[in-house]
């Protein structure tokens, strides 16, 4: 006889069993409400932003590489080091901090000890571009064979 629907005939529910019970899709002529509607009364995601957010890290984050990055101010020397969010690399705002100007996206920025989370001037090396730190990369992984 083939498969019934466990919905089939209820007013409401889609006919295809793919919606959990009860899923009442946009597609079925009712309207989509505003996003300010949807948000309207949400205390978690209106007005709570930067420090006064639970999760609120001090505008530090640490992406799935284990880099940690910075959100600077719109108004800091530094913001056209950014990303579209406003994020620095930490390692790359201390070398120029370091430098006191901001640095170009060509110029690079390598850990000695290769800890990613350890962004002290003293751990940092400073590259013209890609292809000196690439150089100097090989340089390392050949005295590493030849030991």
């Amino acid at each position: 006889m083939g498969h019934i629907a466990w919905n089939k005939g209820k007013i409401g529910y889609t006919n295809g069993g793919s919606f959990k019970k009860g899923h009442i899709p946009w597609s079925m002529g009712i309207k989509r409400p505003e996003m300010s509607q949807r948000l309207k009364g949400n205390t978690y995601l209106v007005g709570k932003y930067r420090e006064e957010s639970n999760h609120w890290k001090g505008g530090f984050t640490k992406d799935s590489k284990g880099y940690m990055f910075f959100r600077v101010p719109k108004g800091c020397r530094f913001a056209c080091m950014a990303d579209k969010k406003g994020y620095v690399l930490v390692h790359r705002l201390m070398m120029a901090e370091f430098l006191q100007r901001p640095l170009t996206s060509e110029e690079s920025v390598h850990h000695k000890n290769g800890k990613k989370e350890d962004n002290r001037v003293e751990n940092l090396m400073y590259f013209e571009n890609e292809g000196k730190h690439q150089v100097y990369h090989n340089k390392f992984k050949k005295e590493m064979i030849l030991v």
